[in-house]
């Protein structure tokens, strides 16, 4: 799989109760909270409708990639990765924040990253 240059998709979401557009692109990455699930831009965290294992599904292609029970990242939105002792790996956000490959989600993520 290879990722296309342009990404203008657009998802719903909500930031307290007023609706607002979220650019795929602009995603960092996606959490989800309890029932919850949120994507975190730069500009801010917005509440989405959709649960974590269909944003998965649903956007796999477009560059996201699930690295934990709780994240999604998006892979344009990696500045460095390094590995771990413990089997996990490193994410450094382009927002400067730190996420983690987990053991469980690892195998997928390195064959993601290969298909890139």
């Amino acid at each position: 799989m290879k990722l296309g240059v342009k990404m203008d998709k657009i998802i719903e979401a909500k930031d307290l109760d007023l609706d607002v557009t979220v650019h795929l692109n602009q995603i960092n990455y996606v959490e989800a909270i309890n029932n919850d699930v949120f994507v975190t831009t730069n500009a801010g965290v917005y509440k989405i409708k959709e649960k974590l294992y269909l944003f998965d599904e649903l956007y796999r292609a477009d560059g996201f990639i699930r690295v934990s029970k709780s994240f999604i990242i998006n892979i344009r939105r990696v500045v460095k990765a390094s590995s771990q002792i413990n089997s996990r790996i490193k994410l450094t956000m382009i927002s400067n924040e730190t996420i983690y490959v987990t053991r469980g989600y690892l195998k997928e993520f390195k064959a993601f990253i290969r298909s890139v």
